[in-house]
């Protein structure tokens, strides 16, 4: 049933970009000889809050339920818009490769609460933090609410649209206040996004999307 169904709506294929990429990201961290330490004086400005942990998390649901919630409205646009999403990830990619860097601020995350217990987990599990610039938490979110309510099926939804626009904002906020991220890495992320966007908008394949 799967099978035939997927025969029948190619572009659920898409769904795949993201399994892959967690793959190829986590690939890149086993190879990778060494890094760049990235850092620029902001980031000694903006302070850890270790509560931030739970916008930073539910960037794991946001992500795949953004694609679903664009695939059920327009199957037929799905693939053209997925294609813009995917180039972005692509050029982060390539970027991890050429010039790979990584986060050497980041706090120890001990004591006591369930926030630093979580943050814990999450530096564990990216250990070192590591292929951060461009952010790929930020550039997804950020590319997907632009996909969906700017120029999207879901444009005219604005409570929708609002309340993704605050939980984007509280992502991206959220990379560099629990030091998964140096600032720079999210004004690359959340730039290349707009970027990307406003190309495939005015190119004739933007046109379509």
């Amino acid at each position: 049933m799967i099978v035939d169904y997927i025969k029948r709506h190619k572009s659920v294929l898409w769904f795949s970009v993201l399994p892959v990429m967690a793959l190829i990201f986590y690939l890149l961290k086993l190879i990778i000889p060494s890094y760049h330490a990235v850092h620029i004086p902001l980031d000694d400005k903006i302070p850890f809050v270790p509560a931030f942990v739970i916008p930073y998390i539910m960037w794991f649901l946001y992500i795949p339920l953004m694609m679903l919630f664009i695939y059920l409205a327009d199957e037929k646009l799905f693939g053209r818009r997925m294609f813009a999403f995917t180039v972005g990830i692509g050029i982060a990619i390539i970027c991890f490769i050429v010039y790979p860097t990584v986060v050497t601020f980041r706090p120890s995350g001990e004591g006591k609460g369930v926030f630093l217990w979580i943050l814990r987990i999450v530096y564990a599990f990216d250990n070192p933090s590591s292929n951060d610039f461009p952010s790929l938490h930020c550039y997804q979110a950020v590319m997907l609410h632009l996909l969906a309510f700017v120029n999207g099926p879901y444009k005219d939804k604005k409570l929708i649209r609002t309340c993704s626009a605050i939980l984007v904002a509280l992502i991206c906020a959220a990379t560099v206040l629990i030091k998964q991220h140096s600032a720079i890495d999210l004004i690359a992320g959340v730039g290349m996004a707009f970027v990307i966007f406003a190309v495939f908008c005015i190119t004739k394949k933007g046109d379509k999307i």
